[in-house]
């Protein structure tokens, strides 16, 4: 287990701001030591320390303190893209409650020179969970439930994304009183920040958590959906 959450160090932030200015692999071999100190240490010890603090919400949470745990490696994959620079400019925690990490519900991370973001929810359904997202939108009992978690969301000023397609899919009638939620890919809710200040105190875990208590019931809904086929 890594050390306590102290913070970030201040360098964190410099590091990703140089990174953008410099993402090359030459530049970044160069202070491949300073990664491992600034960034990537302190992002272990906050996997442990948050990741006990969300067990207490959900017992079954999983937090991998390593790179392709709940750690996204910050090297890019560039086969199929036409942006070539070989490193994210961010780093991605993510705790997942499910059998796979990308296939499950979670709560999110995403952490930049200027802003951060905490979210939570599913950001991209595969074909199987997207007929469960579906069939358990159009029931009427959990489809409504859904509809009032992101109202009362909305209300909170917590951002809801994940609307994808421009019409309602086949099968589903086009008035539905909730053709917009049907019209997702994934569904997910988030708060965004430019004060990268917290991100330097040990207490950001106290910031992050009221947050992440907000945005369980939709994590709760998810874990919930019925399974199809």
């Amino acid at each position: 287990m890594s050390a306590d959450f102290q913070g970030f160090p201040k360098d964190a932030l410099a590091f990703l701001a140089e990174l953008r200015e410099n993402n090359r692999r030459d530049w970044f071999d160069a202070h491949k030591k300073r990664y491992e100190r600034s960034v990537l240490a302190p992002a272990k010890a906050f996997v442990d320390s948050m990741g006990l603090r969300l067990k207490g919400l959900s017992p079954n949470i999983q937090a991998q303190a390593r790179v392709n745990g709940s750690l996204f490696r910050l090297h890019r994959d560039v086969r199929f893209s036409n942006d070539k620079t070989p490193f994210k400019t961010h780093v991605g925690i993510l705790f997942w409650e499910g059998a796979s990490r990308m296939d499950s519900s979670c709560f999110y991370v995403h952490l930049e020179a200027d802003s951060f973001m905490l979210a939570c929810g599913m950001h991209e359904m595969d074909k199987q969970r997207l007929a469960e997202y579906r069939t358990a939108v159009a029931d009427d009992e959990r489809g409504k439930r859904l509809q009032e978690l992101c109202a009362r969301l909305r209300g909170q000023g917590y951002e809801l994304g994940g609307l994808h397609y421009k019409r309602v899919p086949q099968g589903y009638d086009k008035a539905h009183p909730r053709a917009e939620l049907l019209r997702h890919l994934g569904i997910w809710t988030g708060y965004t920040s430019t004060q990268v200040g917290r991100l330097l105190q040990a207490d950001f875990l106290d910031f992050a958590m009221p947050h992440f208590k907000a945005m369980f019931p939709l994590h709760q809904w998810l874990l919930e959906m019925p399974t199809v086929g």
